[in-house]
């Protein structure tokens, strides 16, 4: 695909095509998206398994001057039909009353001071952690 002067959705289909893993994979063209700046971001339907909602996205860029198309990226991209994992939930957030038993282990928050209160008679001493200082 050396004619970068030819239609540009036909280069945005020629790319999606290559760069999917099996013929059959790049569906019918959706949409062409203007995102300002000579740049356009062509959409095909997704005929990936596993990847149904998705579409593929072309982004070529259109030197004007010379009236050549310049590949930018391509991927999959979501859209609001996509199947997707749910919101993210921090471990902390979700532990609940007996998931964890005696001897599990679990990380401690970086923003408390290795279990000790502020004023437990430590000191900091660099990157090696804390060290505690006798008083008496």
């Amino acid at each position: 695909m050396s004619d970068t002067t030819m239609d540009p959705k036909a280069i945005a289909q020629a790319v999606a095509v290559t760069v999917s893993d099996e013929d059959g994979q790049v569906g019918d063209f959706v949409e062409a998206i203007d995102l300002g700046d000579n740049v356009t971001d062509f959409r095909f339907e997704s005929r990936v398994r596993g990847y149904e909602g998705w579409q593929w996205s072309v982004t070529l860029y259109h030197d004007v001057e010379l009236d050549h198309w310049t590949v930018n990226e391509s991927s999959l991209v979501p859209t609001d039909k996509a199947l997707r994992p749910p919101k993210w939930i921090p471990w902390k957030d979700r532990l609940e009353p007996g998931d964890l038993a005696v001897t599990d282990s679990i990380g401690t928050d970086p923003a408390h001071g290795r279990g000790l209160p502020q004023d437990a008679g430590c000191r900091n001493i660099g990157r090696y952690g804390r060290q505690t200082v006798s008083r008496g």
